[in-house]
C-alpha cells in the first residue's frame, strides 16, 4: 500500500480528503438530514463543517510524513512561515475577495436592499474566525496537492484540477443548505445551479491562489487569501436572499471572479498558447503512430514551451537547441526544415527567458549555463521516457552548439549523435574576429555610421550584452540581413504557422535581450577546446562559409582539435550563420543521409571515422 500511495500521491490525496471530509460530515449530520430548511438553527452544521476541513489538513500531512518524510514536513513549516513576499502580494490575496462581493451585493441591493441586519460585531468575528479555520484547508490543498502538480502542468491548469475538486468538495455544505436557499425554485434546480456556480466561482478563485502561490511560494499568503474568500462571501457579504436573488449573486461573483483569471492572464502571459497541426494519411485520418503537440512543460521549477513533431514515432529523437542565448528557432525549423519531421521525432524547445518560456518573473540568478544542462537533461529524460529510446541526437545552432557539446559531455550515455551548426569553439577569439569583420567591411564601404558606433563600443571583450547588439547588428548590416525584404521573410517564416502568431514578438525581444544581459559574462567566456576536447558519440559539423557571427576558422579549428568515435565537417559554401535557412534542401538531405543513419547506430556499435565534407 505504501508503494502504490508513494507512486501516485495525488491520488491517494484526493480519494484520502474526500473519504474524511464527506465521512465525518454524515457521521456529524446523518443521512436523514442532508436537506435542511433551517441550517442556522441547526446546532450540527458547525461540527459538521469543522469534521469536513480536518479532511484536507489530515491527508496532506498524512501523505507528506509517507512521501516526504521530515524533509517533508521541514519544507512545509517553511512555506507557512514565509511572510516577506512583498506588499503588492498582501493585496492581491486580500482585495479581491472582499471587493468583488461587496461589489456585487451593493448592486444587487440597489433594488431591495440585502444587506443583513445581525449584529455587525458578531459578523466581522465570525468572518475573521472562519477565516483562520482555512488553515485546515490549505495544509493539503496548496501545501500537497499543487506544488505536485505544479511539476507536471502550467498555473492554470493546475488550477482548474485543484479547484474543481475544491468545489466539488464543498457538495455536501451545499446540499445541506440548498433547503434554506431554494426560495420558489425546484430542490433539484437550485441545487444543480448553486453547485454548478460554487465550482465555477471557487475554480476561478483557485486559479487565483494558485498564482499567487506560485510567486510568492507563501502558504501563509495563499491561506490569508482563502480566508478572505470565506470571511467576505458567507460572513460579511452574505445576501439576505432566497430563490433567483441567491443564485443571481453567487453567479455574478463566479463571473467576475473569471474576468480577474482572464486579466491575470493577459497580464501574466498565459495566452502565448500555438497550437501545430497533426500528420494526416492521404485519406484525411491522423497518422496512428504520430505525434504533433505544443505545450508547457515544467523543466527546472519552470514551464518552458516544448513542440515535438514526427511522422512515425519509432524513429530516432532529434532534440533542437537554438541559438542566441535567447534566440528562438522553432518557427525557422518549422518553415525550412519541416521534412525532417518524416525522418526524426523532432522536438524543439524554447530555453528559460525564450520566447514563450520568457517570464518577467525568472529569476536572473537562475540564468546559468549549469541550469540549462540540467533543464535539457530533465527534457532528454522527459522525451526517452515519452518514446522508449535510450538515447537521443542532439542538434545545437551557435549558443545551442556550446550548450548541446557541453551537455553531450557530461551525459554520453544518452546522446546517440551530436550534430553542431555555426559550431562554436572559443567564443572569445570568435567575437573578435566578427568584430573585426564588420569593422573592415565599415571602412571598406565607407559606412561612417557603422564605423561610428564600431569604434565606440571598442573591440572585445564586452563586458555587457548592450555591447553585443550593436556588434552584432553592424555585422548583419554588413552581410545584407537587415534589409525590408530579408526581415519580411524572416517575419513569415516566424510568425505564418500556427504555433506562433506576432502577438510572440514582444517576448521574443525582451527574452532575447534579457537572456543575453544575464548570460553573456558566462558565455562570451566558453572555450570548448578546454570545456570539451573529446566526446564519445559520432559527431558531426555544419559550417557555413559566409557565417560571420560564428567565423568558420573558429569552427574548424574546434572540429580539428575534438576527439570522438567518428568525425564529419559538412561545408554549406553559399550559407551564413543559419545553413538550415539559407541552403535548407542541403541541410535536410545531410542530416536525413549522414546523422540518421548515425542516430539509429545499436548502442555498442561505433560509427567509421570520415573525411570532412565539401558542398
Amino acid at each position: 500500500m505504501a508503494t502504490l500511495i508513494r507512486r501516485h500521491p495525488l491520488l491517494a490525496y484526493y480519494v484520502l480528503t474526500f473519504a474524511l471530509s464527506w465521512g465525518g460530515f454524515m457521521l456529524v449530520i446523518g443521512p436523514g438530514s442532508l436537506v435542511n430548511t433551517t441550517w442556522q438553527a441547526e446546532g450540527k452544521f458547525l461540527s459538521a463543517v469543522m469534521v469536513m476541513l480536518a479532511g484536507p489538513s489530515i491527508a496532506g500531512l498524512l501523505l507528506t510524513g509517507l512521501v516526504d518524510g521530515r524533509a517533508g514536513y521541514r519544507d512545509l513549516f517553511l512555506r507557512l512561515r514565509k511572510w516577506r513576499v512583498g506588499i503588492r502580494w498582501y493585496a492581491l490575496a486580500i482585495l479581491p475577495a472582499p471587493i468583488v462581493s461587496a461589489g456585487i451585493l451593493f448592486t444587487l441591493s440597489m433594488t431591495s436592499p440585502l444587506l443583513t441586519a445581525d449584529n455587525k460585531a458578531a459578523v466581522v468575528l465570525g468572518g475573521l474566525g472562519a477565516a483562520v479555520t482555512t488553515i485546515l484547508e490549505e495544509i493539503g490543498w496548496t501545501g500537497f496537492a499543487v506544488p505536485r502538480l505544479r511539476r507536471r502542468h502550467g498555473i492554470p491548469m493546475t488550477g482548474l484540477i485543484v479547484g474543481v475538486l475544491w468545489g466539488l468538495w464543498h457538495f455536501l455544505q451545499q446540499l445541506f443548505i440548498s433547503g434554506t436557499y431554494a426560495g420558489g425554485i425546484p430542490l433539484l434546480a437550485f441545487l444543480m445551479l448553486s453547485v454548478f456556480a460554487a465550482v465555477a466561482n471557487l475554480t476561478a478563485y483557485r486559479v487565483l491562489m494558485v498564482w499567487v502561490y506560485d510567486r510568492t511560494g507563501s502558504l501563509l499568503v495563499t491561506t490569508l487569501m482563502h480566508g478572505m474568500l470565506t470571511a467576505s462571501s458567507i460572513f460579511w457579504f452574505t445576501p439576505i436572499a432566497t430563490g433567483a436573488l441567491f443564485l443571481a449573486n453567487v453567479w455574478l461573483v463566479a463571473a467576475v471572479m473569471w474576468l480577474l483569471v482572464g486579466a491575470v492572464a493577459v497580464v501574466d502571459g498565459w495566452l502565448r498558447l500555438g497550437h501545430t497541426k497533426p500528420f494526416r494519411g492521404r485519406d484525411g485520418n491522423v497518422l496512428l503512430n504520430s505525434v504533433a503537440e505544443v505545450k508547457y512543460v515544467r523543466l527546472g521549477g519552470l514551464d518552458q514551451w516544448v513542440m515535438i513533431r514526427g511522422e512515425n514515432v519509432a524513429n530516432p529523437p532529434l532534440i533542437v537547441l537554438h541559438g542566441g542565448p535567447g534566440m528562438s528557432e522553432m518557427g525557422f525549423f518549422r518553415h525550412f526544415n519541416a521534412p525532417l519531421e518524416r525522418h526524426f521525432t523532432v522536438v524543439h524547445w524554447d530555453q528559460r527567458g525564450t520566447g514563450k518560456s520568457f517570464d518577467r518573473n525568472i529569476p536572473r540568478s537562475s540564468m546559468t549555463l549549469d541550469q540549462f544542462v540540467a533543464d535539457l537533461d530533465e527534457l532528454v529524460d522527459i522525451v526517452r521516457r515519452r518514446f522508449g529510446k535510450e538515447k537521443v541526437a542532439i542538434l545545437g545552432h551557435s549558443w545551442g552548439s556550446a550548450l548541446g557539446a557541453i551537455y553531450a559531455a557530461r551525459f554520453p550515455e544518452k546522446v546517440s549523435v551530436y550534430v553542431g551548426a555555426a559550431q562554436i569553439g572559443d567564443s572569445a577569439a570568435g567575437e573578435s574576429l566578427s568584430y573585426s569583420f564588420g569593422l573592415a567591411e565599415a571602412e571598406r564601404r565607407h559606412d561612417e555610421k557603422a564605423l561610428k558606433k564600431l569604434r565606440a563600443i571598442g573591440p572585445p571583450p564586452y563586458p555587457a550584452a548592450k555591447s553585443v547588439f550593436v556588434e552584432r547588428t553592424a555585422v548583419n548590416r554588413m552581410d545584407g540581413q537587415m534589409r525590408l525584404g530579408i526581415l519580411w521573410k524572416a517575419g513569415r517564416a516566424l510568425f505564418g504557422r500556427p504555433e506562433s502568431s506576432i502577438f510572440d514578438l514582444p517576448n521574443l525581444i525582451r527574452g532575447f535581450r534579457f537572456t543575453l544581459d544575464a548570460m553573456w559574462a558566462e558565455v562570451s567566456k566558453l572555450n570548448l577546446l578546454k570545456l570539451v576536447p573529446a566526446l564519445k558519440m559520432p559527431v558531426v559539423i555544419f559550417v557555413g562559409r559566409l557565417d560571420h557571427w560564428v567565423p568558420p576558422e573558429t569552427s574548424v579549428a574546434y572540429f580539428d582539435a575534438l576527439t570522438a568515435p567518428s568525425k564529419n565537417l559538412v561545408w554549406f559554401e553559399h550559407s551564413g550563420h543559419e545553413a538550415f535557412v539559407d541552403e535548407p534542401e542541403k541541410f535536410n538531405s545531410t542530416m536525413v543521409e549522414l546523422v540518421r543513419p548515425l542516430a539509429s547506430l545499436p548502442a555498442t556499435e561505433s560509427a567509421p571515422a570520415r573525411f570532412p565534407l565539401s558542398a
